[in-house]
């Protein structure tokens, strides 16, 4: 998660207060989370105060009221990761239609995870690359709140 800090939001952060005409060192800002266990560690959020960064806390139940990225772009990105599951599965049922002789029989789909795992991976990366194409789904987020 401290990673996500450095990349992400510093950055956002930062690039936000050049583009604004705020005091770039001790301007506050806020950071939106939800109360998963991992958001709320020492070591974040002393990062986050030593970048004048005041982390919220959105309460249960409420994310997809209070959490921008749930609406903007969680919304689009798991989207997009089931239209891959979904394009590589009617194309498993195809195949296994044309492959079988008998019509009576129901297509077979091989759905164990050891055969998910790989093609998992490769939909998350594609549909990272696919998101990253749009930088401006994020920033539009939160300007929409």
């Amino acid at each position: 998660m401290l990673r996500s800090i450095d990349n992400v939001i510093l950055l956002y952060v930062n690039e936000v207060r050049e583009e604004l005409p705020l005091d770039r060192i001790n301007q506050k800002a806020i950071a939106i989370f939800d109360i998963f266990a991992a958001h709320r560690t020492d070591s974040l959020l002393e990062k986050l105060k030593n970048h004048n960064i005041q982390p919220l806390f959105v309460p249960a139940a409420c994310t997809d009221k209070l959490q921008p990225l749930d609406v903007a772009v969680n919304y689009d990105y798991k989207e997009m990761l089931k239209g891959e599951f979904h394009e590589w599965y009617s194309t498993q049922v195809l195949k296994s239609l044309n492959d079988d002789d008998d019509t009576g029989i129901a297509a077979q789909v091989d759905l164990k995870t050891s055969t998910l795992k790989p093609l998992h991976a490769n939909w998350v990366i594609n549909t990272h690359n696919r998101m990253s194409q749009r930088p401006e789904l994020i920033k539009n987020g939160f300007r929409k709140v």
